[in-house]
C-alpha cells in the first residue's frame, strides 16, 4: 500500500512538473516576444540617437530582470507546491520572495535614474545649441514663445485664446554698425579642394574671427557659406559701436593674412592668394526669431541691404563703408580713419552713393593685443 502511494505521489509530481515545464515554456515565449522582441525590432527599423539607444538599453535590461524574477516565484511555487510536501518544512517562502521584492525596486531605481541622467542631458545639449544660434537676450522668450505654441496647438477648437496671441519674437535696433566680410576667391578655390579641407579653412578662419569678436564685444549673426555677417549696437546699446566694428574689422583683415599664410603648407600655396572684402553700414535694423524646425535669429531692413552692396563693391583686402558709417567715425574724433573713395559707385538697388575706404594702418594701433576691453576707443 505504502508503495503504491509513492509511485502515485511521483506521478502527480512528474505531471507537475510537466506542466510546470509547459507553462514556465509559454510564459517566457510570452515575456520575451512582448518585452524584448517586439522593442528590439521596432528599434532595429529605426536610426536612434546614442541618447535613444542607452535608454532602449536600460529599458530593455528591465525588462529582461522581470522576465527573470517571474520566471524565479513561478519557480518557487513550484517548488513548494511539489517538492515543500515531502519534508522540507524549513523553507522561507516569504523572505526569499520579499529579496526579490526588494531586487525589482532597487534596479527600477537604478533604471529611473539612468533616465533622469539622459533626459538632463539631453535639456543641457539642447540648451547649449540655442545658446550658440540665438542671442542670450531673447533665450527666455523664445523658450516662452514655443510654449504658448504648443498650447495652442492643442487648445480645444471650441474655446479658442485670442487674449494673448503667440506674437513673433522680433525688436527693432535703431543704432547699429553691419558687418558683411566675404572671401574673394573662394568659388574657384573650393572646386579645386576637398570638403575636408574646405571646412578646416572656414573653421580655422571664422573660429579667429569669433576670438576676435569676444575681445570687442562684437554680436556675431550668422556665416552664410564663405559670409561671415557681425555686427555692434545689438543686442545691447553700443555708443561706439562704428568705432568697434571697424576695429574688429581691421584685426580680421590682418588675421586673415597670417591664418592664409598658415594654411598655405596645408591646403596648397594658392591658398595664400585668397583675400576678403570688408564691407560697413550704420543704421537701424530690425531683428528676429525665424521659426520653424531650425531656428535662426536674422536682420532685416535697409541697413542689411546696403551692407550687403557695400561688400559686393568693395576691393580685396580693404573695408569699405557707407556716409553713414563714416559720419559716425568722424563724429567720434577718427577723421583720419576715412579716406574718400575716388569714384562714386553704382549700388544696385540703392543708386549712385559715396562711399569710404578704412585707413588699415591709422586703426591697427588700436587693435587689442588682450582679452579686456579698452574703455577709450
Amino acid at each position: 500500500m505504502m508503495n503504491q502511494t509513492v509511485k502515485t505521489n511521483e506521478r502527480i509530481a512528474t505531471s507537475t512538473s510537466k506542466s510546470c515545464g509547459r507553462d514556465i515554456e509559454n510564459i517566457l515565449r510570452n515575456f520575451g516576444n512582448d518585452l524584448v522582441g517586439q522593442p528590439v525590432k521596432n528599434a532595429l527599423n529605426q536610426k536612434p540617437t546614442k541618447i535613444e539607444e542607452q535608454h532602449e538599453l536600460a529599458i530593455n535590461v528591465l525588462r529582461c530582470v522581470v522576465i527573470i524574477v517571474v520566471f524565479a516565484i513561478y519557480a518557487l511555487e513550484t517548488f513548494k507546491a511539489t517538492i515543500g510536501k515531502n519534508g522540507i518544512h524549513d523553507f522561507n517562502y516569504d523572505r526569499v520572495l520579499l529579496c526579490l521584492t526588494l531586487l525589482i525596486f532597487v534596479i527600477y531605481d537604478r533604471l529611473v535614474a539612468h533616465g533622469d541622467k539622459i533626459k538632463n542631458t539631453t535639456v543641457a545639449q539642447s540648451s547649449s545649441a540655442i545658446a550658440a544660434i540665438l542671442p542670450e537676450h531673447i533665450h527666455s522668450r523664445f523658450y516662452e514663445y514655443n510654449n504658448n505654441k504648443y498650447a495652442e496647438s492643442h487648445m480645444n477648437d471650441e474655446t479658442p485664446n485670442n487674449d494673448n496671441p503667440s506674437l513673433p519674437i522680433a525688436d527693432t535696433f535703431p543704432a547699429c554698425t553691419l558687418m558683411f566680410a566675404d572671401i574673394v576667391g573662394y568659388t574657384e578655390w573650393s572646386s579645386k579642394h576637398q570638403p575636408a579641407e574646405i571646412m578646416h579653412l572656414l573653421e580655422t578662419l571664422y573660429g579667429a574671427f569669433d576670438n576676435i569678436a569676444k575681445k570687442y564685444d562684437v554680436f556675431k549673426v550668422e556665416t552664410v557659406g564663405d559670409c561671415y555677417v557681425a555686427a555692434t549696437g545689438l543686442p545691447n546699446t553700443q555708443d561706439d559701436h562704428a568705432v568697434i566694428l571697424t576695429i574688429f574689422a581691421t584685426e580680421c583683415t590682418f588675421k586673415m593674412k597670417e591664418i592664409l599664410q598658415q594654411l598655405g603648407n596645408e591646403l596648397g600655396l594658392e591658398t595664400e592668394n585668397l583675400s576678403m572684402r570688408f564691407g560697413l553700414h550704420s543704421g537701424p535694423v530690425a531683428g528676429g526669431i525665424l521659426g520653424g524646425k531650425t531656428p535662426r535669429f536674422q536682420l532685416f531692413g535697409d541697413t542689411v541691404n546696403t551692407t550687403a552692396r557695400l561688400e559686393s563693391n568693395g576691393q580685396p583686402g580693404r573695408i569699405h563703408i557707407s556716409q553713414s558709417t563714416a559720419t559716425c567715425l568722424i563724429e567720434r574724433g577718427n577723421s583720419n580713419w576715412v579716406i574718400a573713395r575716388d569714384a562714386l559707385v553704382d549700388a544696385k538697388g540703392k543708386g549712385i552713393m559715396q562711399t569710404y575706404w578704412v585707413d588699415l594702418l591709422e586703426v591697427a594701433p588700436y587693435i587689442l593685443h588682450s582679452s579686456s576691453r579698452r574703455h577709450t576707443i
